[in-house]
C-alpha cells in the first residue's frame, strides 16, 4: 500500500468505493464522516490481506446489532436475528467486496486473502511489518462503523 500521504490522497475513492459497495450490496446509503475523541470499540472485525506491490491489510469494524442489520439487508427473505456463523459470513463478504475494490485501486494484480472475522473487541490487531496506516469513519442508518487501512513495509 502507499505511504501516509498517499492514502490520504486515496481517501476519497476509497470512500466512494466504500459507499458504492453498500449500497449495491445492502442497498444502504452510508458516507465518510468525522472521526469524533478516542476509537470506539467495536465487537466484529473482518479482516483481508493484500500481496503485491502495495501488501497490506484492510480491517471493516462494527458493532453485533450492525452486522445483524448488515445481514438482514443481504439476505432480505430470511427474518433475523441471525446466527452468529451468518452474520460473520455477510461481514466477511462485505469486506471481501470492499477490499477487492480497494486493492484494485492500491494494489492492482496483487492477490488477496479469504475474509476472517474477529468476535470481540478486546484484542489488538498487529499485523506484521505494519508501516502507514488509514482510518476511515463511516456512519449509515445502522449507525457508525470503521474501514482501517495498514500498510505493510516489508514483502
Amino acid at each position: 500500500m502507499p505511504n501516509v500521504m498517499e492514502l490520504q490522497s486515496q481517501v476519497a475513492d476509497i470512500a466512494a468505493i466504500v459507499e458504492d459497495v453498500f449500497a449495491t450490496m445492502l442497498d444502504m446509503r452510508v458516507e465518510p464522516t468525522e472521526r469524533r475523541g478516542e476509537p470506539r470499540s467495536y465487537e466484529l472485525t473482518a479482516a483481508v490481506q493484500f500481496t503485491g506491490e502495495n501488501a497490506g491489510s484492510l480491517l471493516l469494524q462494527c458493532n453485533r446489532e450492525q452486522a445483524q442489520f448488515f445481514a438482514g439487508r443481504m439476505i432480505p427473505d430470511e427474518a433475523g436475528p441471525f446466527e452468529n456463523e451468518m452474520v460473520h459470513d455477510v461481514l466477511g463478504e462485505v469486506a471481501n467486496i470492499v477490499g477487492g475494490n480497494v486493492k484494485s485501486l492500491l494494489s492492482p494484480g496483487g492477490a488477496m486473502s479469504t475474509p476472517i472475522v474477529v468476535a470481540g473487541s478486546d484484542f489488538t490487531a498487529h499485523v506484521w511489518h505494519s508501516g502507514a496506516s488509514q482510518i476511515l469513519e463511516f456512519s449509515s442508518e445502522a449507525g457508525s462503523f470503521r474501514l482501517t487501512l495498514m500498510k505493510t513495509t516489508v514483502q
